[in-house]
């Protein structure tokens, strides 16, 4: 029935955010046209008259439509390209590209005020003296475009004069093809001029370039630095190590062979190299052949005589003096053969260690020098890449800035195939058609702009909009009393009496707090109407306002003067807090004992947005009705109200709508109200029996 209800009142657990903050809702995509155009019907007749009148207007005043049209074969060259090695080739996509750039040309004011000039002084006259204004003119009516499947572009003029739309046309393809030429040419010496600067500029890096790789080949001294040679240091550095590896063995060598004859306990190796080089002396072989002759024959001579002949014994001295000089002779060229080697052994150390020594210094110095030269070498292999780079580049350069006076004046293939002669007859009119489209548009505009300021519309009418912003459907939904019969108005009354009635048999809700969204609206009126219903059907009520419930109340056996007695002495004990908690008990108190009496207790309350009475009564009612004025509430509005009971914990919410205006509601509502009518009006004729007496409504 629309009510809201906190699951404490039921004896459940109390949930603090019973009531969910307000949501956005989804646009709704229902046009509702009928309702539309009933809210919004002068703003659609309006929208619907403008529109039709304009287009009546304009089909009235539209003037025959004249068109003449040229050809203009463009051949399928691509134009020459300075860089493009494939000049005079036919690329598609390419070709597409300068179509497209052709066919924009032909609105540049240049190439239409050449146009101008070109008119003859008859159709001149006919346009603007502007120049300006006259080449606006033009464009206003030309049309140019390119035929599908061919190679071909249609230059075409309309207006309304036959006789000057074929010249205009011929004249702007006439321009086009001179303005095209010569845009082409100056194209052509622009490029060629852009070349040769920079091909200048080449020149010059070229020269600079190769000057300073001369500067380094003289510095690092070699012909050509980027050459396979370019590197003199590596194959110097490579060789100067084989060398000096070389010494170093030979050094070596020579050092172990000098100790192995110098030292005293290697004194049997000089000996014996000492015997290798005595006997390879010639002079000491043969004066050892002549003494061994000499001790052979001495020993001959002894073998045939006694030990005691004196012959022997002086031929075995002669023969031991031969042996001692033999012995001599031997060791003296032994020891001289020693020191001779020794000495030459010295040398050979000597002679290694400097070659060395020299071969050391000599890597040292072309290491240093490899180290110092390793910068220009990087410079020198740079310069040679970029000295090839350039040379590509001025080849290239040059080729293009010879390849463009070869094709001069030729890459700008076009020329006239279809002349444009004068129209005989206008284009087919379309006054008819925007004649008998007027209306049918007109209506479409019309209920366009219905629907568009519905949807604009913020403000709450019916019962579907309070369903979109509180996410529950209104109690009940009352007309306006001025729209409808009182019969038909109390008839919607009761239905919000049946709302309430079921809210106090099956929510057991005593207390309600009527309350209103905008500040201007009352509810003296709806509450009293309520009350009396409710009343006629032999419950019993009572009305009070929210000062009313919140001023100061006598319990029962209690004088005025001993309950503020009683208030002040609580106030000293327990300070403000405990006054306040005493009011509120007393308020309590004061609803329970009229609940009592009481079916049901209606407070009114000022708007809950502006009241804080309204506030505090909330929280100590049963239901919260948010009375919603038809018409006069916002969305954002009614979005503010449910933000403030579910801030103050209201136990129960219901909304209903008033002063609903029959142009303003929806079809479900119209097709209730004029049920209710005919109901009406039927029962205005039965009679009541004979014996009953009617209770409640009559």
């Amino acid at each position: 029935m629309g009510v809201v209800r906190d699951s404490s009142a039921a004896g459940g657990p109390t949930d603090p955010t019973w009531i969910e903050p307000p949501k956005e809702k989804v646009p709704n995509v229902n046009l509702d046209l009928v309702r539309s155009l009933r809210m919004h019907r002068y703003l659609a007749v309006a929208a619907g008259i403008v529109t039709t009148a304009l287009l009546v207007v304009f089909g009235l005043t539209r003037e025959p439509y004249y068109e003449a049209s040229s050809l203009i074969y463009v051949q399928p060259i691509v134009p020459k390209v300075a860089t493009d090695a494939t000049t005079g080739s036919y690329d598609s996509s390419r070709y597409d590209s300068y179509i497209q750039d052709q066919l924009l040309a032909f609105h540049r004011p240049d190439i239409l005020g050449h146009t101008l000039d070109q008119l003859p002084p008859s159709i001149r006259a006919t346009l603007s003296p502007d120049k300006a204004k006259a080449i606006k003119q033009i464009q206003s009516g030309l049309a140019v475009e390119r035929l599908p499947g061919g190679y071909q572009i249609e230059v075409t003029m309309g207006g309304s004069d036959p006789a000057t739309v074929a010249p205009i046309a011929n004249a702007v393809t006439a321009a086009y093809l001179e303005n095209g030429q010569q845009d082409d040419l100056a194209l052509s010496d622009q490029q060629l001029a852009s070349l040769i600067q920079e091909r200048q500029r080449i020149q010059d890096e070229l020269d600079k370039d190769r000057k300073e790789q001369a500067d380094l080949s003289v510095a690092l001294g070699v012909s050509d630095t980027a050459g396979e040679n370019a590197n003199p240091y590596d194959n110097q550095l490579g060789d100067l190590r084989t060398q000096l590896a070389a010494a170093r063995n030979a050094h070596a060598v020579a050092e172990a062979q000098l100790a192995s004859v110098a030292n005293k306990p290697q004194s049997s190796a000089l000996d014996s190299a000492a015997d290798s080089l005595t006997r390879s002396d010639a002079e000491l072989s043969a004066m050892k052949g002549a003494l061994g002759q000499r001790r052979s024959t001495l020993i001959t001579e002894m073998s045939g005589l006694t030990p005691q002949n004196p012959q022997y014994g002086q031929d075995q001295k002669e023969l031991d003096d031969l042996t001692q000089t033999i012995n001599s002779l031997t060791k003296e060229v032994s020891h001289k053969s020693g020191q001779s080697l020794q000495g030459e052994l010295r040398l050979e150390v000597a002679r290694t260690g400097d070659i060395q020594a020299r071969l050391e210094a000599a890597l040292a110095r072309e290491t240093a020098a490899a180290t110092t030269g390793t910068p220009q070498l990087q410079r020198a292999q740079d310069l040679a890449e970029a000295i090839k780079l350039l040379q590509a580049r001025f080849a290239e350069v040059d080729n293009a800035a010879h390849s463009i006076p070869l094709g001069r004046g030729s890459s700008f293939a076009a020329h006239v195939s279809l002349m444009a002669t004068q129209p005989t007859a206008p284009k087919p009119s379309r006054k008819i058609a925007i004649l008998a489209l007027a209306l049918p548009v007109g209506v479409f505009f019309g209920i366009g702009a219905a629907v568009a300021g519905q949807k604009l519309d913020s403000r709450v009418y019916i019962g579907e909009d309070v369903y979109r912003v509180l996410d529950f459907s209104p109690m009940a939904v009352l007309p306006d009393p001025g729209d409808v019969e009182p019969r038909v108005a109390e008839e919607f009354l009761f239905r919000l009496v049946a709302g309430l009635d079921q809210a106090h048999r099956v929510g057991g809700a005593n207390t309600f707090i009527f309350t209103a969204c905008s500040q201007e609206a009352t509810n003296d009126e709806l509450v009293s109407s309520v009350a009396a219903e409710l009343e006629s059907l032999g419950y019993s009520t009572m009305t009070l306002s929210a000062a009313e419930t919140l001023s100061p109340v006598e319990l029962i056996g209690r004088s005025p003067a001993m309950e503020r007695r009683d208030t002040t002495e609580l106030a000293r004990s327990d300070s403000m807090t405990g006054m306040r908690v005493r009011r509120e008990s007393l308020i309590d108190e004061k609803l329970e004992r009229l609940k009592r009496k009481v079916d049901f207790l209606f407070i009114k309350a000022q708007p809950l947005r502006f009241s804080s009475e309204a506030e505090f009564v909330v929280r100590l009612g049963d239901v919260t009705v948010l009375v919603v004025e038809s018409g006069e509430i916002t969305r954002k509005e009614l979005r503010s109200c449910l933000s403030t009971v579910g801030r103050l914990k209201a136990r129960g919410l219901a909304a209903v709508v008033t002063g609903l205006k029959l142009c303003n509601a929806d079809s479900e509502f119209i097709e209730s109200v004029r049920f209710a009518g005919e109901r009406r009006s039927s029962d205005r004729l039965a009679k009541v029996p004979d014996g009953m007496t009617p209770i409640g409504r009559t």
